[in-house]
């Protein structure tokens, strides 16, 4: 018989302060990972990570975002099983032209909302 994991036993370490993380603070670091990598840059894992990191520089515009959307998803789908994505909400903050990323996700059932992951 196997257990099945509850968000609670998820556990890691943050790659900022190297404090443990638990829980969603955790899910959200794994999320971050996946898509703050180039695809092709690890070397032993060379499909990991995402396409989406080719738009930095492009101009904030629906056929930006569409192809930003379609490769959250794309790379979450690949490497991060544990969720299943329900929403990406893309959302252009001032004059600077910085984009931010919002996802909700569903882990065991429950709705998650993991902020700012890109």
């Amino acid at each position: 018989m196997t257990s099945r994991l509850l968000l609670t036993d998820y556990v890691g370490v943050d790659r900022q302060t190297g404090m443990t993380i638990t829980g969603v603070a955790h899910l959200a670091s794994c999320v971050r990972d996946v898509l703050g990598t180039f695809k092709r840059s690890c070397v032993m894992a060379r499909d990991y990570g995402t396409e989406g990191m080719r738009h930095l520089g492009a101009p904030i515009n629906s056929s930006t975002i569409a192809d930003i959307v379609a490769d959250t998803a794309q790379a979450l789908h690949a490497w991060e099983p544990r969720i299943k994505l329900k929403r990406v909400l893309a959302t252009a903050a001032g004059p600077e032209g910085r984009l931010t990323v919002d996802l909700i996700v569903q882990v065991q059932g429950r709705e998650i909302r993991l902020e700012r992951v890109i």
